[in-house]
């Protein structure tokens, strides 16, 4: 019997069952969210991971070879654009976008996970707010750092500029909504943004 090697769709369900797996179950998470008024600079990390699925579960060709090429340097190009949306939403927020990691306080990692190309299922974008030394991405997949962390389904717009605007305004409003929580827990007074 002639073994087949492992799809992107294989692939994309390992992802996504391996971010699922970040939570225990049957237990209560602690809260982690009450230091994180402390948190002021971040750094933006987009993990870019981008999978394509170049055929569908029978073998047949969805895409060629370039045009899977070409969607790839898309998505990297799209990492980039969220990398910067994001840095001016967080700004609008209060926070101090930092470039080294070493001068962050925190990393936000983020991953728009991976979508099959013609296909009408909402663009999931995850980001979690890790502390610095644990912002590599297995660490990302377990939880392990954590400080906070938010999933967001977008459907999707024939113009991506969109969604992925949209997802970064929801991403740094939920931020700043836990960031002021956790400053008025903590008995510091807070106006409408990080201070």
């Amino acid at each position: 019997m002639k073994r087949r090697k492992p799809t992107a769709l294989v692939l994309m369900v390992l992802v996504c069952c391996a971010i699922s797996v970040g939570k225990p179950i049957g237990r209560a998470e602690p809260q982690k969210s009450k230091a994180l008024h402390h948190v002021k600079k971040i750094q933006i990390v987009q993990s870019g991971l981008n999978i394509v699925k170049t055929q569908d579960a029978y073998g047949q060709r969805l895409m060629t070879n370039d045009q899977a090429n070409e969607h790839l340097k898309k998505a990297e190009a799209r990492d980039k654009r969220m990398v910067s949306l994001l840095k001016a939403e967080l700004e609008k927020a209060g926070f101090v976008v930092v470039d080294d990691k070493k001068d962050a306080e925190a990393v936000l990692v983020g991953m728009t996970a991976p979508t099959v190309v013609n296909h009408p299922e909402p663009r999931r974008y995850v980001y979690k707010l890790m502390s610095p030394a644990h912002e590599n991405f297995l660490d990302f997949i377990a939880g392990k750092g954590k400080l906070w962390e938010t999933e967001i389904k977008i459907n999707s717009s024939p113009i991506e500029d969109e969604s992925d605007k949209k997802a970064a305004v929801m991403t740094a409003e939920k931020l700043l909504k836990k960031w002021l929580k956790s400053a008025k827990e903590a008995g510091l007074s807070t106006g409408d943004k990080v201070q």
